[in-house]
C-alpha cells in the first residue's frame, strides 16, 4: 500500500481501493479499532473527491457504521446507517436491495439499542420485500429470516 500510495498519490482511487482492503482485513482480524480509522481516512476523501452521494462514499461510510456498531458504538452507528438509508432510499427507492441491506442492519441496531418492537417490525418488512423481490431461499432472504428467529427466540427466553 505504501508503494501505491508512493506512486499514485494519496487521493488515487486504487490507493483508497488499497486502504479499503486492508480496513477489511482488519475486520476479518477482529481489529476494529484500526478498520475504523481507515475507514474513517477513506471515507473523507470520498466525499470531498467524489462528492456525499457517490456509491464509494456511500459504501465507505457504511462500512464506518458497521464498524462503529462491532465497538458497540450503537448510537453512532445508527446515526451513520440512517445517513446510509436516505441517501439510498432519495436515489434508487424503498424496493432496491441495497436499500433492503441498510434496513436490515437497522433493525439489528435498533435491536441493540432496546427498541426490540421497532427493530422486529423493520425486519419482518424486510424480510417480506426480499420474499417477494429476491425469493424465498435466497441468501439475502434467508439472513434476514434467521435474524428474526434469533430475536424471536431470544425475546422468548426473556419471556420464561
Amino acid at each position: 500500500m505504501k508503494k501505491r500510495k508512493t506512486i499514485l498519490g494519496e487521493d488515487d482511487p486504487d490507493t483508497l481501493e488499497s486502504k479499503k482492503n486492508l480496513a477489511v482485513i482488519l475486520e476479518q482480524m477482529f481489529d476494529f479499532a484500526a478498520a475504523k480509522k481507515l475507514y474513517e481516512e477513506i471515507y473523507e476523501k470520498n466525499r470531498s473527491i467524489l462528492g456525499e452521494d457517490h456509491p464509494d462514499t456511500l459504501d465507505s461510510l457504511e462500512s464506518l457504521a458497521r464498524t462503529h456498531y462491532m465497538l458497540k458504538d450503537y448510537e453512532k452507528a445508527e446515526k451513520m446507517n440512517e445517513q446510509v438509508y436516505e441517501k439510498i432510499l432519495r436515489m434508487f427507492g424503498e424496493d432496491h436491495p441495497d436499500i433492503l441491506r441498510v434496513l436490515h442492519r437497522k433493525g439489528v441496531i435498533y435491536k441493540k439499542l432496546g427498541r426490540d418492537e421497532e427493530a422486529m417490525n423493520i425486519l419482518e418488512s424486510v424480510y417480506e420485500k426480499k420474499k417477494m423481490l429476491l425469493g424465498k431461499d435466497d441468501p439475502s432472504t434467508l439472513h434476514t429470516k434467521k435474524t428474526l428467529d434469533r430475536f424471536r427466540n431470544t425475546e422468548e427466553q426473556e419471556e420464561s
